[in-house]
């Protein structure tokens, strides 16, 4: 009896609570800036997937990555002031979505209208960033080495792009 009793509350505990971790937001545990030649990488660190889609701005030369439920705390949102690094890159600001406390958003504000990608390694995001433009073309035959905190396979992704008028 006291075993069906126990065997009934663990069924019961995890039919109730196992599905909130299913619905649990990642947390992101860093946002890092470096500038590797003829592109600048910023890498977003986080404990779990994280899901965006990435839009550029083309009119207020600005990249927006919206990252789907995720959380953070105010230190680790701290904007980032890149103006004076030469490259493509001015200004980084993540704070959460106005319309969706729920999602994170990364505004980086661009001097030039220049390519980017994402790329996935492991839990992280990097945002790569052209300094100049046609620089993909060029470093597509030479590896990237920024630095991650922990690196595994990497895998090319696309997320859903947009061009917002």
């Amino acid at each position: 009896m006291i075993k069906n009793f126990w065997l009934f509350s663990v069924v019961t505990f995890n039919l109730v609570f196992w599905p909130l971790n299913l619905f649990a937001a990642t947390n992101i545990m860093g946002l890092n800036f470096q500038q590797e030649g003829d592109i600048s990488n910023l890498i977003i660190r986080s404990d779990g997937q994280l899901t965006y889609t990435k839009k550029h701005n083309k009119d207020q030369k600005t990249l927006i990555l919206d990252i789907k439920d995720a959380v953070s705390s105010q230190k680790t949102l701290r904007p980032i002031d890149t103006s004076e690094f030469p490259g493509a890159v001015v200004y980084i600001s993540a704070y959460p979505k106005p319309d969706s406390p729920n999602d994170i958003r990364v505004a980086i504000q661009l001097r030039d209208n220049v390519n980017s990608s994402v790329e996935k390694v492991g839990n992280n995001l990097v945002l790569k960033i052209e300094n100049r433009y046609g620089a993909f073309a060029q470093a597509s035959s030479s590896s990237s080495s920024f630095n991650l905190p922990e690196e595994s396979g990497s895998e090319l992704i696309s997320g859903d792009s947009e061009l917002l008028s």
